[in-house]
């Protein structure tokens, strides 16, 4: 739970997956169940929740209540970013509810993402609220005092997934052109074996295949826009963002 003070507090949440660099191994991919993220009023121009510097995430069943703008993914021009993440189905945001005065899921650039939003379980609903069971708790006989927890120990928190992390391949390929006219080439330096699938900006899968050998070459693309590529191998992944113009 998270609830901000009233006075000067900011944001609900900022994900960020790397450091130094930030786009850096490894993407860690965590699970988030039942959060609620409480603001201080819609008059304080602040936002629930940011995803950047290549955060992916799974957020479901959890609120955020009394925010002036509610929760947007970082789209850079290139490179990585949560945006790709987003679109390889690596950052989901599913039944949950925000309550907020506006953006309640987009963008950085300002992308409207409601038709995502609402065909998840999601909800801008205000009918919510939190109920709890009033009972006392002994701290007695715990060694370490700073590393008990009240939810852990009374059984409202049960530790959940672990952080899984997907080996990410080197770039021993070529993408060309991008961004594209008519086709799109993906050369390897050497022979490789494994699969691809070209998603549009929806989720929607454009292209699917299988890679043996050190050339694919994608075709019939038919509308402009972002897509994301993932190139899959027997232990490694690849996900690039691809700007399709003509």
């Amino acid at each position: 739970m998270c609830i901000v003070s009233s006075d000067d507090g900011d944001r609900g949440g900022e994900h960020d997956g790397g450091t130094d660099p930030e786009t850096a191994q490894p993407y860690a991919i965590p699970f988030i169940d039942n959060a609620i993220f409480v603001g201080r009023g819609s008059d304080a121009g602040k936002r629930a929740l940011t995803f950047r510097d290549n955060a992916g995430g799974n957020y479901t069943n959890s609120m955020f209540v009394n925010w002036a703008k509610g929760v947007d993914i970082e789209d850079l021009e290139q490179g990585e970013d949560s945006y790709s993440r987003f679109l390889s189905g690596e950052l989901t945001f599913t039944n949950n509810i925000v309550d907020v005065a506006s953006d309640a899921f987009v963008t950085s650039q300002g992308e409207d993402l409601s038709n995502y939003f609402e065909e998840n379980g999601n909800t801008k609903s205000s009918n919510h609220g939190i109920t709890w069971t009033p009972n006392e708790v002994n701290m007695g006989g715990h060694a370490n005092w700073a590393t008990w927890t009240l939810a852990m120990t009374s059984g409202w928190v049960e530790p959940g997934f672990s952080v899984n992390i997907d080996k990410i391949i080197s770039e021993d390929f070529t993408i060309y052109p991008n961004p594209v006219i008519n086709s799109l080439n993906v050369k390897f330096n050497e022979t490789r074996t494994g699969n691809f699938q070209l998603t549009n900006s929806l989720g929607q899968v454009i292209k699917k295949g299988f890679i043996d050998g050190r050339m694919i070459n994608i075709t019939d693309i038919n509308s402009k826009g972002i897509y994301i590529l993932n190139i899959n191998f027997e232990n490694d992944i690849s996900v690039s963002k691809i700007i399709y113009k003509n």
